[in-house]
């Protein structure tokens, strides 16, 4: 059975391989990325990008797959904007015990968010929900934020 850090390792050599060949589209890679995150990991129930707006403090929803997302969030709401103010990955637990937590989606219990940054400028949050509680750990910030720092190449 393929371990937790085993199929992260997978994701990260797909996006790897993509960059190293010079020859892909962007979006196609992030599309990918995401559909890959989602569907590696049962307790992953939606992932999505959301892209720090140029003059405004917000983040709109660029990429995702699962449900429909929040289109965009105020850095002064939710976990994404705390995360886009701190530019640290954010772990939620249980979403019902965060005050600040935006319900994009009823069935929701847990999410991390990681910042995605270039030249110590955020770009954009990765955000990943789950409708289990605790469903998240260290290797999976671990993994989250090479992804991250990988996509920050392409956005």
């Amino acid at each position: 059975m393929e371990t937790k850090e085993g199929r992260y390792q997978r994701i990260l050599n797909f996006i790897d391989q993509y960059l190293e060949s010079g020859d892909f589209y962007n979006v196609t890679l992030i599309s990918h990325t995401l559909n890959l995150i989602k569907n590696e990991f049962n307790y992953i129930d939606w992932a999505g990008i959301y892209e720090k707006t140029p003059k405004v403090k917000t983040l709109f929803l660029s990429y995702y797959v699962g449900e429909l997302g929040c289109d965009i969030i105020s850095f002064d709401k939710g976990v994404c904007g705390k995360c886009a103010t701190t530019k640290e990955t954010q772990f939620c637990n249980d979403v019902s015990k965060v005050p600040y937590h935006i319900a994009c989606s009823d069935t929701t219990k847990s999410e991390i968010v990681v910042p995605i940054i270039s030249n110590k400028k955020l770009l954009a949050v990765l955000d990943i929900d789950s409708d289990i509680l605790n469903a998240f750990d260290e290797i999976d910030q671990k993994y989250l934020e090479e992804i991250s720092t990988r996509l920050s190449l392409v956005l």
